[in-house]
């Protein structure tokens, strides 16, 4: 277990997927914990205007040949886009719970004029 983990949750990322950028803002605890288990996805876009990335593109490609633990903090936009040729499977470990009476979470639509980012109009999830 990783220690500060209060929930696991599980997802795929069909083939030629994306989803829209979404980040959590209100609770001070949530910041997730991405593992990518199997594909290849990319992502993450910093709009924490205190933090010295502010406004920076950072495009992560992780898959199962190159995996890591990505710590996605409160505030920072991201979006997962499969690249691969298979479903992509990845599991969070987010610092807090999901709140479902609560929820703490803003998206945003896939193309929109903050994220210089162009997901090639793929479909989206």
């Amino acid at each position: 277990m990783i220690p500060g983990a209060r929930q696991r949750n599980s997802g795929v990322a069909h083939k030629d997927t994306s989803n829209r950028a979404h980040r959590a803002l209100r609770r001070p605890c949530v910041d997730d914990r991405v593992y990518v288990s199997s594909g290849v996805v990319r992502w993450a876009f910093d709009h924490r205007s205190q933090s010295p990335t502010y406004k920076l593109l950072n495009v992560f490609t992780f898959s199962d040949r190159n995996r890591a633990i990505l710590v996605i903090p409160r505030g920072v936009y991201h979006a997962v886009q499969n690249i691969g040729q298979t479903e992509a499977i990845m599991i969070n470990l987010p610092t807090c719970p999901y709140d479902h009476a609560d929820p703490d979470k803003y998206r945003l639509p896939i193309k929109n004029d903050l994220i210089p980012f162009d997901f090639d109009d793929g479909p989206g999830w």
